[in-house]
Order: structure tokens, then C-alpha cells, then sequence
């Protein structure tokens, strides 16, 4: 018996079947798009808030870097 004949057995065409078969890969194609927008948000969340934690870490070190390096040009002057 072909796939065909047992297609049609079961009550598919051959034509309802591709068309089973394209209506899912659609489904999974949307699925996996979403699931990898959804990761690319999250892994570009998680940079921006390293971002901003080594941000808050640097510009206090920064000013007080400035702060010890004026107080020196001052008391050298």
C-alpha cells in the first residue's frame, strides 16, 4: 500500500496532509522567533543592568580619584 492510499484511508489527501504539515511548521517557525526575541530581550536587559551596576561602581571611584588628585595639586602648589 502507498502513502498515498493510506493518506486517503485515513481520510487525508495528500493536499491536506502538506498543508498539516506547513500550518505546524508555521506554528514552530513562531514559536522558536518568539522564544529568541524573548531570549535577545533578556540577554540585552541583563547588559544594560551591567551596564549600569559597573556604572555606579566607576563614577564614585572616578570623583573621588579626581578629588584625591586636586587636593594633591593643591597641597604641592
Amino acid at each position: 500500500m502507498s502513502d498515498q492510499e493510506l493518506w486517503e484511508e485515513e481520510g487525508f489527501s495528500e493536499n491536506q496532509n502538506l498543508k498539516w504539515i506547513a500550518f505546524h511548521l508555521s506554528l514552530l517557525k513562531s514559536i522558536l522567533v518568539n522564544s529568541i526575541d524573548n531570549a535577545s530581550k533578556y540577554s540585552l536587559k541583563l547588559v544594560i543592568l551591567c551596564l549600569e551596576v559597573k556604572q555606579k561602581r566607576v563614577t564614585p571611584l572616578k570623583s573621588g580619584a579626581n578629588e584625591v588628585k586636586s587636593k594633591a595639586s593643591c597641597k604641592s602648589s
